[in-house]
């Protein structure tokens, strides 16, 4: 009986949690959408799904040389991102057994406390990686967005122009 009730309850909770209902009209930018498979990258009409490490990012930006570099680079930091959250996991499993097989004043219980409190180490790691792979990944959408709006070889604009004095009088 709980678990229908909990069925239910998982259920409602899950409404409005689906795909996004707009779509971006067609063009050569870089859109972000939700759809019932996850979040997608849209390109004149195609969608590139994020996948697991990203990787679809890489496909969208294809054309643009620097946000293809992007791209790779956000998609290499996630995939370390989740190898080290693999292995702190690990190391908390480690310790979490050893922990709960030892003796409270033995040394197999000491050794379970070092590892769970070393997993922090590649926790920790995984966190930066994974924000340094979203800027990747923003950096890459704009870079490649930028340049769509740019004929090929223009310069992007570095800043404004400074403002110009008015002229002296006499």
């Amino acid at each position: 009986m709980i678990g229908k009730a909990l069925g239910v309850v998982l259920a409602v909770s899950l409404v409005g949690c689906g795909a996004t209902s707009y779509e971006p009209a067609n063009s050569p930018r870089i859109s972000l959408v939700r759809t019932d498979e996850g979040l997608a990258y849209v390109r004149d009409g195609r969608h590139f799904s994020t996948g697991v490490f990203g990787g679809g990012l890489v496909d969208a930006v294809t054309g643009n040389p620097q946000a293809e570099s992007e791209a790779r680079t956000a998609h290499s930091l996630t995939v370390g991102g989740f190898v080290c959250s693999l292995s702190a996991l690990a190391t908390v499993g480690a310790g979490v057994g050893l922990i709960a097989t030892g003796h409270s004043t033995d040394t197999q219980t000491q050794v379970g406390i070092g590892l769970v409190a070393a997993s922090l180490i590649p926790d920790i790691i995984a966190s930066v990686l994974y924000a340094n792979a979203s800027g990747h990944s923003l950096d890459a959408i704009n870079i490649y967005n930028d340049g769509v709006l740019r004929p090929p070889g223009a310069v992007p604009p570095m800043t404004a122009p400074a403002p110009v004095a008015p002229p002296a009088t006499q």
